[in-house]
């Protein structure tokens, strides 16, 4: 069994997620809901976030700030059902699909808990 510790030598179990491109949708699904298969929802809750709270979109997001800055919350919903469909069908997603952090902001924010990411590399974000 693989473990971290974090910097108050708590232990962790580290648990696999499907390698989809959408790992961190499906860690926070198995989060919340014991399941990685909820990833979906995950996606959707970050999008009802972006849509009352558009600065966060624009600022946390690579998918606003990639190409063209004009990419509204409606163009990434359309974009993430999909990236949804691509796994769901077997394939990959694009970069821009990926978990980061204005999704883990969001979930943050909405679901009002306190999320730290940690890293082999001794690294960790909080949000």
């Amino acid at each position: 069994m693989d473990t971290v510790f974090d910097f108050f030598s708590n232990k962790y179990e580290i648990i696999k997620m499907s390698p989809t491109g959408f790992c961190g949708f499906h860690e926070l699904s198995f989060c919340f809901t014991g399941t990685e298969a909820s990833y979906a929802d995950i996606i959707q809750d970050s999008i009802s976030v972006f849509v009352n709270i558009p600065e966060m979109f624009q600022l946390r997001t690579n998918f606003a700030n990639n190409l063209n800055s004009s990419r509204s919350v409606n163009d990434y919903t359309a974009f993430m059902r999909n990236a949804i469909q691509r796994v769901q069908s077997g394939l990959s997603v694009e970069n821009d699909a990926c978990c980061e952090d204005g999704h883990l902001a969001a979930m943050s924010l909405l679901y009002d808990v306190y999320l730290c990411v940690l890293s082999r590399k001794s690294t960790v974000a909080c949000f």
